[in-house]
């Protein structure tokens, strides 16, 4: 049976549902086939349910993530009877991670390449993040750096208003430190 949530799930009426698998492989993208076809295979011939995600090809050319869970029903010998499934839409869900991937790629290539010295800190003063051009201009590898901290590397000068500015930051009447500090290189 083809319900209209499967309908709408993979722009099929239920009057074109394909009735054998390898009707309906040929609405799934060409790089899935092969592993949803091993999946249902290998389910039906005795092995586990299987959940899986896959591409399915619409008519009109789009892409559609599904991800389908299916089950197989046994008669009292063991053989498969039947095969029943829940497809859900997961397009949105991919999309928004192929997003968030694009927006880690950006961001590294931002951090690791600015050619000034970035970091993270938390409040106590641990380095959390640093980036390559930070561990040049102070000489540390970033190994090394991350198990310091910036007080313990800033000059005895300036030391009294940076601890000042992170126990603002850390008491929240401060949102966010800015300044020039001399640092003390390897």
């Amino acid at each position: 049976t083809w319900s209209d949530t499967m309908e709408v799930i993979h722009g099929i009426s239920r009057h074109e549902f394909p009735k054998t698998l390898d009707a309906f492989l040929t609405r799934i993208h060409p790089d899935d086939r092969a592993e949803l076809s091993r999946a249902f295979t290998d389910s039906v011939q005795g092995g586990p349910d299987y959940t899986t995600a896959y591409r399915s090809v619409w008519r009109d050319g789009s892409i559609h993530w599904v991800e389908s869970t299916a089950r197989v029903s046994r008669d009292g010998s063991g053989r498969a009877t039947r095969i029943v499934g829940v497809d859900r839409d997961i397009t949105g869900r991919k999309l928004a991670e192929a997003a968030l991937v694009e927006s880690e790629r950006a961001y590294r290539s931002t951090f690791e390449g600015a050619p000034v010295g970035i970091a993270h800190v938390s409040l106590d003063g641990r380095w959390l993040r640093v980036n390559r051009r930070l561990c040049d201009i102070l000489g540390y590898r970033r190994d090394e750096l991350l198990t310091l901290d910036i007080l313990s590397l800033m000059h005895p000068e300036d030391l009294e208003q940076a601890s000042k500015a992170f126990e603002s930051l850390e008491a929240g009447t401060l949102d966010r430190y800015h300044g020039e500090r001399r640092v003390r290189c390897r």
